[in-house]
């Protein structure tokens, strides 16, 4: 019973969260001037949201029916780790002048633990994944056709729809120019270039770190 209560606690977060990133956009109201992928992960929140409550209203009516608990419980969390960074950057990105997206969409990034951050169709094609894995393991068998249908089509578009920030921005490099050296962290690459002996070695008018990527 500890484990089926765990499990329900579990599916009753992840619907809050993703309630939260509902209300986010909802408020927004405009999402002109924002990737596509912003608005096609938004039209299947509801969706998300009702299966959800069917899978906690089942595994609560039968939640000793010889489900395979590891199975579930693994599913689940993973969903409530990419709900709670889908949210995070909805609360960063969606709010504010259009025309700075993508800075916010990247320092929204960097604060997500690592392994966390990706872009919002990836976080959203692995919430619907994970329910279309549920669902294959008989603890969402009350979903109608249609909702079977909507969640395939819906991660079908996920799969297709246009990037909403190049690979470069999820994790990218740092290098610097000149004498000294920079400590580089996550996925970057570092590049020292130092004069040694006689001769002159070409200075950029800047002589400063330049990122040319973001680095998580």
């Amino acid at each position: 019973m500890a484990e089926a209560g765990a499990i329900l606690g579990t599916i009753s977060a992840i619907i809050s969260l993703i309630d939260a990133a509902k209300k986010v956009y909802d408020a927004v109201g405009d999402a002109r001037g924002l990737p596509e992928a912003f608005r096609l992960v938004a039209s299947n929140l509801p969706l998300v949201h009702a299966i959800l409550e069917k899978i906690q209203a089942q595994y609560r009516s039968a939640a000793s029916d010889g489900h395979d608990i590891a199975i579930i419980a693994e599913a689940l969390e993973d969903c409530r780790d990419k709900a709670d960074s889908l949210k995070k950057i909805f609360v960063k990105v969606l709010p504010g002048d259009k025309d700075s997206w993508v800075d916010r969409y990247k320092s929204a990034l960097r604060t997500i633990k690592p392994g966390r951050a990706d872009k919002v169709e990836k976080l959203m094609e692995t919430i619907m994944d994970k329910l279309q894995l549920l669902q294959e393991h008989s603890i969402a068998d009350n979903l109608t056709g249609g909702e079977r249908r909507q969640l395939k089509k819906g991660i079908d578009s996920l799969e297709k729809v246009e990037p909403s920030i190049s690979d470069e921005g999820v994790g990218g490099s740092l290098t610097q120019y000149g004498q000294g050296s920079n400590a580089a962290t996550g996925h970057a690459t570092q590049t020292n270039n130092q004069n040694f002996g006689s001769g002159n070695t070409y200075q950029p008018q800047q002589d400063s770190l330049i990122q040319a990527n973001l680095v998580t």
